[in-house]
C-alpha cells in the first residue's frame, strides 16, 4: 500500500486523457506483415486517467511469459519494436 502511495503521489501532476485501460495484445490489431499496429479494438473500458496507466498495464501484460526464457516484451524489444519512433 505505501509503494501505491508513492506512485500515486509521483503521477499526480499529469495530466488526465482518454486511455483504453485494457490495452493487452489482443486488443490491439496489426497488419498483415505484423510489424504495424493498426487499430485498436475493444473500447468498453476507455476512461480518463493519467496515460503512464495505461502504458504500465500494457507493459505489464506485454510481457508474460511465452517460454521459459522469452517474453512477448524481450521479442519486441529485440525486434526493436518497442524502442522505435514513428
Amino acid at each position: 500500500m505505501i509503494q501505491y502511495e508513492k506512485v500515486k503521489n509521483s503521477i499526480k501532476g499529469l495530466p488526465e486523457r482518454i486511455i483504453h485501460g485494457d490495452l493487452k495484445l489482443n486488443n490491439i490489431r496489426f497488419d498483415e506483415t505484423g510489424n504495424k499496429a493498426i487499430a485498436i479494438v475493444d473500447l468498453d473500458t476507455l476512461g480518463v486517467s493519467k496515460i503512464v496507466i495505461d502504458i504500465g498495464d500494457a507493459i505489464r501484460s506485454w510481457c508474460h511469459k511465452l517460454m521459459e526464457e522469452k517474453t512477448i516484451c524481450s521479442i519486441l524489444i529485440h525486434s526493436g519494436v518497442l524502442c522505435q519512433a514513428t
